[in-house]
């Protein structure tokens, strides 16, 4: 049980999702790629699977907020992950993020927790995450909103 909430708390403080992602002169020049307006905004995730189990299904919202100048916010309700502090079920997480072309690397700011994830852009309006976090696969289907 303390290795599930030790990922889940990795998870979140890197994510926590979840993205090495830096804008401008920070990111990736390759334009192979979905460019940086494509991934920018804000956006739902409608499906956050990890070992197994849809923690949206279980009863989690979380928005993700990606900003122009690499840094993110995730808007939770009722948070399945603890990316809130222990015992808090709302609460909005912050952190850094940068991007290439096909990777997004999530950074909480603290020392040895950031998490990077393969991501996909599909018609503009879905992105995929995939990855794995503490040993365990992990896919987050996101919609802009």
């Amino acid at each position: 049980m303390h290795s599930v909430s030790r990922a889940r708390a990795t998870w979140a403080t890197s994510l926590i999702l979840v993205t090495s992602i830096a804008f401008g002169a920070c990111g990736d020049d390759d334009t192979s790629g979905p460019g940086a307006d494509a991934i920018l905004g804000s956006w739902q995730v409608t499906s956050f699977v990890q070992g197994g189990v849809d923690l949206v299904s279980a009863g989690m919202d979380l928005d993700v907020i990606l900003n122009s100048g690499g840094t993110y916010r995730f808007e939770v309700t009722n948070d399945q992950l603890e990316i809130c502090e222990v015992g808090v079920q709302d609460c909005q997480a912050t952190g850094s993020y940068s991007y290439t072309a096909t990777t997004v690397t999530i950074d909480d700011d603290v020392p040895a927790d950031a998490v990077t994830f393969a991501y996909s852009i599909s018609g503009g309006d879905f992105m995929t995450w995939t990855g794995t976090l503490n040993e365990e696969a992990v896919q987050i289907v996101m919609q802009r909103l």
